[in-house]
C-alpha cells in the first residue's frame, strides 16, 4: 500500500509498506480523503511533541470499511465512514470522569502503539470499531474528514460556563477558529465576532457566520468590540492564535466575569497581566482535543448538511502531501484546508 512518510524534517517521500493486520475488534479502512492538520505541519518543520521522522503522517480521514474483525457488528465490507482517531485507555480518573481527551495513556495515529506507527495519509487505515462511525451517502469524504477537527472546536463551546449569549469573540480564524465561529453562531451566540489580521480569514469568517470581523493590526479591536456590546464587551471570547499580548487583549475585550477560552497551542510562554483578569473576575480555562460527544456532535450536524464547503479550499493526491503541508507553511495561497485524496 502506499504511504505518505515524513523521512526528515521538511522533506516528504512515498513509501510501499504491507497492508496492516487487525484484530478480532479492528476494522479496517480504505482512506479516501485525509485532512492535513496544523500538527502535522508542527511535525512537518520539527516542532511535533511526539512526531518525529520518520513517521507516517495523518490522523484525519474518512472512506470505506475494507475489512472487519472476527468480533465487530454494525459494519459491513463497503460501508461509507469516518474515524476519531484517538483512543483513550478507559480506565484512568479521567476516563472514568468522561474527560478522555485528557487520558495520559490515549493512543494516537503516528505512534508506535498504533500498529506500529501507522496514518491515515496512505490507501488503509486500522482502527478499533468503537471509533468508527457511518457518514450519509450524499456526504463527501473530503467534508467527512473535517469532523475530527470540527470536534476540537465543538469541545470549546461545550466547556463554555456562562448561559448567557449576546457576544462571542475569536480571536485568530485559523482551521479551528473559523470552525468555533460556524458553532458559536450554531449554539445561539447573537453576535458572533472574527478577529484575524488576514483579510481572506475574516471573509471566510463571515461566510461561516461572524457578524463582525476585524483586523486587529490596522483597527482598534478593543474600541470596535465596546462599541458593538455597549461598552461592556463580550461574554466569550476564544483565543485561537497565539502572538505576545494575545492573553491582554482578550482580556480586555472581555466583560467583567465573562470567560477567556484558550485553544492556541503556543510553542512559547507569554507573559499576561493577571491584575487585569482578576480585577474583571474574569476565568481563563484551556480546552484539549475533544471527547466522544463532541465528535458525534459534529458527525450529527455533517450527516445533516452543514455547510463547511468555505473550509474546503484544496484537494491535492496524497503523493503531492509535501506540496501540501509548503502551502502551510509559506500561506502564499488562501488556505483553510487541505484534503488529501487516495483514489
Amino acid at each position: 500500500m502506499r504511504a505518505a512518510f515524513l523521512e526528515e524534517v521538511e522533506k516528504m517521500g512515498m513509501r510501499d509498506i504491507p497492508v496492516p493486520e487487525i484484530g478480532p475488534d479492528d476494522v479496517l479502512v480504505r482512506i479516501k480523503a485525509a485532512g492535513v492538520c496544523g500538527s502535522d505541519l508542527h511535525a512537518y518543520i520539527g516542532k511535533h511533541i511526539f512526531r518525529f521522522p520518520p513517521v507516517m503522517l495523518g490522523h484525519e480521514g474518512a472512506g470505506v470499511i475494507a475489512k472487519i474483525g472476527e468480533n465487530v457488528t454494525g459494519f459491513q465490507i463497503g460501508d461509507r465512514v469516518t474515524v476519531d482517531p484517538t483512543i483513550p485507555c478507559g480506565k484512568c480518573r479521567c476516563c472514568r470522569e468522561g474527560n478522555t481527551n485528557l487520558c495520559p495513556d490515549r493512543v494516537a495515529p503516528g505512534t508506535k502503539a498504533w500498529w506500529g506507527g501507522m496514518g491515515t495519509w496512505g490507501d488503509y487505515f486500522p482502527i478499533r470499531a468503537d471509533h468508527v462511525y457511518h457518514i450519509g451517502d450524499d456526504v463527501s469524504f473530503a467534508k467527512a474528514a473535517l469532523c475530527e477537527p470540527m470536534a476540537n472546536s465543538m469541545h470549546i463551546i461545550s466547556q463554555i460556563q456562562g448561559k448567557e449569549k449576546n457576544s462571542i469573540c475569536v480571536i485568530g480564524c485559523g482551521t479551528i477558529g473559523l470552525f468555533a465561529v460556524l458553532l458559536a453562531k450554531h449554539a445561539g451566540y447573537k453576535t458572533v465576532i472574527g478577529s484575524d489580521p488576514v483579510a481572506f480569514n475574516r471573509e471566510t469568517a463571515e461566510k461561516v457566520g461572524a457578524d463582525l470581523t476585524v483586523d486587529p493590526i490596522h483597527q482598534n479591536i478593543e474600541k470596535i468590540i465596546l462599541d458593538a456590546t455597549n461598552g461592556e464587551g463580550v461574554d466569550v471570547t476564544i483565543v485561537a492564535a497565539g502572538a505576545p499580548g494575545i492573553l491582554d487583549q482578550a482580556i480586555h475585550l472581555t466583560k467583567r466575569t465573562g470567560e477567556i477560552m484558550l485553544i492556541a497551542m503556543m510553542s512559547e510562554p507569554i507573559a499576561f497581566d493577571s491584575w487585569a483578569l482578576l480585577s474583571r473576575q474574569q476565568s481563563l480555562r484551556g480546552s484539549m482535543l475533544y471527547n466522544t460527544p463532541d465528535f458525534e456532535a459534529c458527525l450529527k450536524l455533517i450527516n445533516e448538511g452543514i455547510d463547511l464547503s468555505p473550509f474546503m479550499t484544496h484537494s491535492m493526491p496524497v503523493e503531492e502531501a509535501g506540496r501540501a503541508l509548503e502551502l502551510l507553511k509559506n500561506r502564499n495561497e488562501n488556505v483553510v484546508k487541505v484534503t488529501l485524496t487516495l483514489d
